[in-house]
């Protein structure tokens, strides 16, 4: 589980310790420090589904907030959204509730992602053409 500490004035959270994490061969990490705002559930389905700082959800929802917002981590969209469906899965939350966030970051998801940047301009150009 990742470790975490509120921060009331940016209404969120804190990471206290580098949380690492695996995509494709390659070990990222959720540094120290890190805010982020935990799960991005509305209120009123709170209930059905998770508070946005559940337990079962935050270290899913740390990692997402990451790759999303930084450009740098070449991971694509979709990809993160699956890594955060298995963190949850993983840390015990419902197939179901699992199933209707998933939903959720397919239909919302997209306004959220950083553009990915890349150091070659021709691969910039083909990434950029995966997201348009």
């Amino acid at each position: 589980m990742i470790k975490i500490q509120p921060v009331p004035d940016k209404k969120g959270v804190r990471v206290l310790e580098d949380y690492p994490f695996e995509h494709a061969g390659i070990t990222y990490k959720v540094e120290k420090g890190f805010v982020y705002n935990g799960a991005n559930i509305p209120a009123p389905f709170w209930p059905i589904i998770s508070s946005p700082f559940h337990y079962l959800i935050v270290s899913g929802a740390g990692v997402h907030d990451k790759i999303y917002g930084d450009a740098w981590i070449q991971i694509p969209r979709l990809d993160a959204d699956q890594i955060m469906i298995n963190i949850i899965l993983d840390h015990g939350m419902g197939k179901l509730k699992a199933a209707a966030i998933k939903k959720a970051l397919k239909l919302f998801g997209a306004r959220n992602y950083e553009p990915r940047k890349v150091l070659d301009p021709k691969l910039q150009r083909v990434i950029d053409g995966l997201y348009d």
